[in-house]
This record gives structure tokens, sequence and C-alpha cells, in this order.
């Protein structure tokens, strides 16, 4: 409870990760989606599914979701399809979809693993340093931050 005169707030930013990506990203159709308040999980589920996005189900929609916030954490097609419980195949086919929907993305996250490769870290948008001392080892980082094990 608040004490006296004081109100205790919670905000839930809707999909903070995804604006943050448009942001940082410049990606176009990322950034007009928010623009114009489309649901971006829906949109990325029509893209990734050919469907219209009136047509999309509500799995679809979940499955975008899986697919939108894993791929910004850096998830790999191996980790993708163990999360959907998919072929590995299918689930390259929907990271290749889900690129070609927002290229600025793909160009974002390129640069920032040839930058982070070639310095040995990545730095936030204020400038905060995350070093990353494994980057060039012949073992190479976990494929993904989910299951952080995996080396594919």
């Amino acid at each position: 409870m608040a004490p006296a005169g004081s109100v205790i707030a919670s905000a839930d930013y809707s999909q903070i990760e995804l604006r943050i990506m448009a942001h940082i990203s410049g990606d176009e159709a990322l950034l007009r989606a928010f623009t114009e308040g489309i649901d971006v999980h829906r949109a990325t589920a029509a893209e990734v599914f050919g469907v219209a996005v009136n047509q999309v189900s509500s799995e679809q929609r979940r499955y975008a979701k899986v697919i939108n916030f894993g791929l910004i954490y850096g998830m790999s097609s191996f980790g993708l399809a163990r999360n959907l419980g998919i072929e590995t195949k299918a689930a390259a086919a929907y990271i290749d979809k889900y690129f070609q929907r927002y290229p600025g993305v793909k160009q974002y996250m390129d640069e920032t693993k040839l930058s982070a490769k070639s310095k040995g870290y990545v730095e936030t948008v204020f400038g905060r340093r995350l070093y990353l001392p494994e980057i060039n080892s012949p073992n190479g980082p976990p494929c993904c931050r989910w299951c952080r094990t995996c080396r594919h």
C-alpha cells in the first residue's frame, strides 16, 4: 500500500523492445507500423504466413510474437524451431521472411555484430560498453541469449 498522499503506479510499455528496435534500426516498415498503430505481431504473422492481416489466427500471432522478440534477442533458427516446436528449416524460412519485411532491423543487427567482432564490445545508445571477450573465440559465443548453451 502506498503511504497517505502517495500512489503506486505501474506502467507497461506495449512492445517496448520492438519500439526501441524500430528507433535504433531506423527500419521504415517497423517505424510505420508503430506510427500507424498497427499490431506488429499481427502484421508479422500476416507476412510470415502469407495471409491477410484480418485472417491471422491467435496461434499465428503467438508464433509471430516469439519471432519478433526472439530475433531481436539473437535467437537462431535452431532456437526458434525448438521454441515453436517446428522444423529448423521452417524456422529459418520464418526468419528470412521476417528480415524481408524488416530489412533495416537485419542491417542494424549485422552491422552491430561486425562492430562487436571488430571492437570486442557493444555500446548502448548512452555510450555504456559491454565487453564481449569471447566474441572472436574459435568456439564462439552461445548462439542465442535464450538458452546460452547451444553453439549452432
